[in-house]
């Protein structure tokens, strides 16, 4: 047998005589086993600074293991206390190689480690390895996964009594939203308020049905006034109308004739007045109208609550064509928004251009297009 670091442990090194030699019948075949690698021998460290003896164990081809923290009269604190295996045993390449480091003398005070991102059970188990215990949870909503500790106190490098007591915030996982009620819209209607409440369209399927007009929504899942997490999808089924049986219904060639309606002037309608409502009463407020929603932006407020309409773009009372775009912005609460009377500039041109970027040169001359065909420039 041999050792050998790159045949494993029983299988053939090498054999005398070779194979594919003639040789005459019972000839002994000789053979070298593989042992595996060569044992190696475990460093000496109690005694060194934890860096030291973590850097001999790792040169010797072998891994550092548990370290754990014991207080010591006798060895300085950051120095190896003892290991495990012990310093000169013989063992296989990459065993591991536990060790203890002291703490220095007990002064009757533990170190508060640091346990924020860590899960929840996690953070129970190092706090106990430093002799402290988890005091007050608190639990608030998160984009960190539930379960994660978000902050602790008292904050980590703090000295306590051994025994103390350290209060944990951990998170719930995201906050719930509430699906808004998008039935008797249209698709894309009801894909545009989906998007401004955080959510996506999902399976879009149809189906008859006697109550709700062709191309509007029947149902959706979850329902309107549900909670469901930000960025979840919402399935709608769409109406095809009454199940008609074949022939029965309008006769074919009835109803309005070929070309009617083409050429009509576009549907004129008036911005109506948004402030003070709630986004989802906005919405429905502008699809009422046959309006459209552009962007949302929020904006911190001081005299509007939070989630109510504080302006829009273009403003109440101007003339619009059904379909045409109304920006809104919503009210973020109170905050640092810079002056209480500056709300009135959030719809000029430096608003738009902050929040647009090269898009506004570009929708300002569709904009200027639009007017001129319709006869309002010039």
């Amino acid at each position: 047998q041999q050792y050998s670091g790159t045949v494993a442990a029983g299988d053939v090194i090498s054999q005398n005589p070779l194979g594919g030699a003639s040789v005459s019948p019972g000839t002994a075949v000789n053979l070298v086993v593989s042992q595996g690698p060569a044992p190696v021998t475990v460093p000496d460290v109690v005694g060194q600074g934890q860096a030291s003896a973590q850097t001999a164990i790792t040169g010797a081809g072998l891994t550092v293991g548990t370290v754990t923290q014991q207080y010591s009269g006798t060895v300085a604190a950051g120095n190896v206390i003892s290991q495990s295996p012990l310093g000169g045993a013989s063992v296989s390449p990459g065993t591991a190689i536990n060790i203890t480091v002291s703490l220095g003398p007990d002064n009757g005070l533990s170190l508060v480690p640091n346990v924020s991102g860590m899960p929840l059970t996690e953070a129970q188990n190092v706090l106990a390895g430093s002799d402290l215990t988890v005091g007050t949870v608190t639990e608030r909503h998160s984009y960190e996964p539930a379960g994660t500790v978000l902050a602790q106190t008292p904050m980590p490098g703090h000295y306590l009594p051994h025994g103390g007591v350290v209060n944990l915030v951990v998170s719930l996982g995201p906050q719930p939203v509430t699906v808004p009620n998008v039935t008797g819209w249209t698709p894309v209607h009801a894909g545009t308020v989906l998007e401004v409440f955080g959510f996506s369209v999902g399976t879009v399927t149809s189906a008859h049905s006697d109550t709700v007009a062709a191309g509007l929504i029947v149902s959706q899942n979850p329902a309107g006034g549900a909670e469901s997490e930000a960025g979840a999808s919402v399935d709608l089924v769409v109406s095809l109308g009454p199940d008609v049986t074949e022939g029965e219904g309008e006769p074919e060639g009835e109803g309005e004739p070929e070309g009617e309606g083409e050429g009509e002037p576009p549907v004129e309608v008036t911005a109506p007045s948004l402030s003070g409502l709630s986004l989802e009463e906005a919405i429905q407020a502008l699809l009422a109208l046959g309006l459209s929603v552009g962007q949302t932006v929020e904006e911190s407020s001081d005299e509007v609550p939070a989630g109510q309409i504080i302006g829009q773009l273009p403003e109440a009372g101007t003339l619009l064509t059904a379909g045409d775009l109304v920006n809104l912005v919503v009210s973020s609460g109170p905050g640092d928004h810079g002056c209480l009377g500056c709300l009135r500039d959030y719809f000029g041109w430096d608003w738009l251009k902050k929040r647009t970027g090269d898009l506004f040169l570009t929708g300002l001359g569709i904009l200027a297009l639009a007017l001129l065909s319709r006869g309002r420039l010039g």
